[in-house]
């Protein structure tokens, strides 16, 4: 229907926080296209992943990986919390680490050090980190 209609709403970033969480690629990278579009910041998006996976990885080191120990151990509302623990589940803590190595090198590539576009240097972290 929205190939139709067109993007009737905006797209919030938990949307495509929720789709590389949950390492849905193709809809994670579509999201981020929108999201772009409507004039995100890659720096923002940037501090947004970042944050997210330092949760994931804060959400992984609770044992066990339950919702309720994740909800009081990092004091996250229920909703919150399920979604978190499910998402670190589909994560090693080898692989979190990777990930935020790679959030890390994307910031240093907006920043100037490697002579990328703001673009392509996000939808390559968003390949890397959800595959």
């Amino acid at each position: 229907m929205s190939a139709v209609t067109g993007q009737l709403r905006p797209l919030a970033l938990y949307e495509l926080t929720d789709q590389i969480g949950q390492r849905r690629l193709p809809a994670a990278l579509q999201t981020l296209g929108l999201l772009l579009n409507q004039g995100a910041s890659p720096l923002a998006l940037l501090g947004a992943l970042g944050n997210h996976f330092r949760r994931l990885i804060r959400a992984r080191e609770c044992q066990p990986l339950q919702a309720s120990v994740v909800q009081e151990r990092l004091g996250l509302h229920p909703f919150a919390a399920r979604k978190l623990a499910e998402q670190a589940k589909s994560f090693s803590p080898r692989r979190l680490r990777q990930c935020l190595a790679a959030v890390r090198r994307t910031d240093e590539a907006l920043k100037g050090a490697v002579p990328l576009e703001a673009r392509l240097a996000i939808e390559r972290l968003v390949l890397a980190v959800c595959g």
